[in-house]
């Protein structure tokens, strides 16, 4: 089969939904959620990974249902860089408005793209929309539910994310193209751990809006990065990741004259603690370097803070 499998009859339309795949498993839910859609204004594209699990002969049996392109690559990258794998498919599209980066194993309410276009055209001006989110399991059974103010700004998506009171995730936003060219694309981090925050964070400069009327399904399973099975080797990997989300977030807030440094360091201090629970003390201090850097007055600091929040959480446990 030609590695371009096209479906595209149809006039262009103003919302781009991509696809980058790679797991089959949920892919045919994923996709009827899309044809389900009771707006049918949007044109999909599917970014093959160079998957071994026949992506192909599932988005074939969508022939008809709504317009697509299939590509499959002929060298797999999402294993190393999966930040370059979405941007590859981004790349695919042709010149839509909007973009819709989801997932081959999450999927969708029939009237996410109907509801959409209603917001769209009673506000010109913003450049990032979301959906509200229900988190289910293998069996789609909902797990929880992630909702947000109708408006939120970058900040309050910056700092609850951090302190843990909201879950962001990539499949819920809807950006302009405008907005993707002009910043410049997703902020690249290891395994993509805290690309889709970043990311949030600089192209909703503008404002977000929250569509409450449809919801989007984010699927927690083995599947995914986020439930996979965890090694020290991993859990090193996405704490080294996670720290240079902390670096460039310092760096972001300073070039707005905003100063978060004290409450970024808390944050880094928590997350040290929390996985010298499962990864030995000196390599979880050996991964650190990419925060602190070669100072070594800081690198001092942060070791006596953390010793010090270490001795409090066990003193609280105590009088527990």
């Amino acid at each position: 089969m030609d590695n371009i499998i096209k479906d595209n009859n149809k006039k262009k339309q103003k919302l781009a939904i991509v696809i980058p795949a790679y797991k089959a498993k949920f892919l045919s839910e994923t996709l009827d959620s899309i044809a389900s859609q009771t707006d049918k204004r949007f044109f999909v594209y599917i970014g093959d990974d160079n998957s071994p699990e026949g992506i192909s002969k599932i988005v074939s049996r969508y022939k008809g249902k709504f317009d697509y392109v299939y590509h499959r690559f002929e060298n797999n990258i999402g294993r190393k860089n999966l930040v370059a794998q979405w941007e590859r498919c981004i790349d695919m599209t042709q010149g839509e408005d909007w973009i819709w980066l989801f997932s081959d194993d999450d999927y969708m309410d029939p009237t996410c793209i109907e509801s959409f276009y209603r917001e769209i055209d009673k506000n010109n001006k913003i450049e990032l929309i979301r959906f509200n989110v229900n988190i289910v399991d293998e069996k789609s059974s909902i797990k929880k539910e992630c909702i947000f103010p109708s408006f939120v700004t970058s900040t309050y998506l910056f700092k609850n994310k951090l302190t843990g009171k909201i879950s962001v995730f990539a499949v819920e936003y809807i950006f302009s193209r405008d907005v993707y060219n002009r910043l410049g694309g997703f902020q690249y981090f290891d395994l993509a751990w805290g690309s889709d925050t970043a990311t949030w964070v600089k192209f909703g400069e503008k404002g977000i809006i929250t569509i409450p009327s449809s919801r989007v399904y984010w699927r927690k399973s083995e599947e995914n990065i986020t439930g996979q099975s965890e090694t020290n080797e991993g859990y090193l990997r996405k704490f080294r990741a996670s720290n240079s989300f902390l670096l460039w977030s310092r760096d972001y807030w300073k070039s707005r004259n905003v100063n978060y440094d004290f409450f970024i360091d808390s944050i880094f201090i928590r997350r040290l603690h929390e996985i010298t629970s499962f990864v030995p003390y000196i390599l979880c201090i050996d991964s650190a370097q990419t925060y602190w850097g070669n100072n070594k007055i800081r690198r001092f600091f942060l070791i006596a803070v953390f010793h010090l929040y270490q001795l409090a959480s066990k003193f609280k446990l105590t009088k527990r």
